[in-house]
């Protein structure tokens, strides 16, 4: 296999005819068959269906290169292109082309990278080689702060990724400024794909209101140290599941926000936690919603009676995440904390004088729920 050209397969493939191809991708043979048809087609011979039978053995070496996975990069990389065109994570055989097209144009450092990361991760990594753009594709191959094994790890990820998620998590490739916190955080080990898919919603759902600066695993926060936790609560609860992606980021002069509180306990209307405009609509949106429900999704310590909307002060440092479970409530909903500088006490003495935010009406929650007010 070391001497494959994984151009040479995508274009085998695609001067093959059905029953041609049928015969390369048969479930019915194992790796080293396949390789051996190949080699067929390399010298010059017609792969049919009947040969399938007739290479049905190789040499001990090239069976055990392509059953470990032992090496060198080159030889990782030629078998990944074969699994990725025997399976259904790529569009096509042309997505498979342009790929290793792409992966031909790269220098000798970048290129490296880039089959090293198809080795690792083959369909998915081909998607994301060929649906990357040049540019971006090169500047995320040449960045010394983007570790290859989260990167692999992350892609592994993308490649379970529709159409709008994927977008997003290459325009945030792209941005040179988070491009390495993404990757260490959809890469992280803890994080599934799901969990990416949510911050991926988020990030896009929030990008008109907050300048994102950060991703980071939950699991990476320390709220014992943290200095706000620290000021608000005398024994904090985790916020957040280990198992998702928080980010941070600073307020731009639109972000507006809602914060449910209960007069009758220590929920009250001054306080750091609170829901965006989008979460709102989504609630607002299913009629059978209820305040019980509000403070289920929002792991709420007490009853949610009453909502308060605050449009947040330009350059606010604020975090956003999935609320995790707390007080017997399974969370799930969006959270902001907003992480004002005279925010600094207990939570419980926290005033809206407090906040860097305007108060910008009250509402009942059960009336602000049926849509009869703004």
């Amino acid at each position: 296999m070391a001497e494959n050209n994984p151009k040479q397969v995508s274009r085998m493939l695609r001067r093959m005819d059905d029953g041609q191809q049928a015969a390369f991708l048969s479930d019915d043979i194992d790796e080293a068959a396949r390789a051996d048809l190949y080699k067929a087609w390399k010298n010059g011979d017609n792969v049919r269906a009947s040969d399938v039978a007739e290479a049905s053995s190789a040499d001990p070496q090239t069976v055990r290169l392509i059953a470990d996975g032992s090496g060198d990069v080159d030889d990782a990389y030629d078998r990944a292109v074969i699994r990725a065109a025997n399976s259904d994570s790529i569009d096509s055989y042309k997505q498979l082309d342009r790929a290793v097209r792409k992966v031909d144009d790269l220098d000798a450092t970048r290129q490296r990278r880039a089959k090293q990361l198809i080795a690792e991760t083959d369909g998915a990594g081909v998607k994301l080689v060929d649906e990357l753009d040049d540019n971006t594709l090169r500047r995320t191959l040449r960045d010394s702060d983007v570790e290859i094994d989260e990167l692999s790890r992350a892609t592994r990820k993308y490649g379970g990724l529709d159409e709008d998620d994927a977008r997003q998590f290459r325009r945030i490739l792209d941005d040179d400024d988070l491009r390495k916190s993404w990757v260490r955080a959809a890469g992280h080990p803890d994080i599934s794909t799901s969990a990416v898919r949510t911050a991926l919603k988020q990030s896009d759902s929030v990008s008109d209101d907050v300048s994102i600066s950060e991703f980071k695993p939950a699991s990476d926060i320390d709220v014992d140290s943290d200095p706000y936790y620290s000021s608000w609560y005398d024994n904090p609860r985790d916020p957040y599941d280990d198992d998702t992606i928080v980010i941070d980021g600073k307020a731009d002069d639109s972000l507006t926000v809602y914060r449910f509180w209960d007069p009758e306990r220590n929920n009250h209307e001054a306080g750091p936690w609170v829901t965006d405009a989008d979460d709102i609509d989504r609630l607002r949106s299913d009629d059978s919603v209820a305040p019980a429900d509000i403070v289920d999704r929002y792991a709420l310590p007490g009853d949610a009676d009453k909502v308060t909307r605050l449009d947040v002060d330009e350059g606010t440092n604020v975090r956003i995440s999935e609320a995790g479970e707390n007080f017997g409530n399974d969370g799930g909903g969006i959270q902001y904390e907003i992480r004002g500088d005279d925010m600094m006490d207990e939570s419980s003495e926290l005033k809206l004088d407090d906040l860097p935010a305007n108060k910008d009406g009250q509402w009942d929650t059960d009336e602000f729920l049926s849509g009869e007010t703004l």
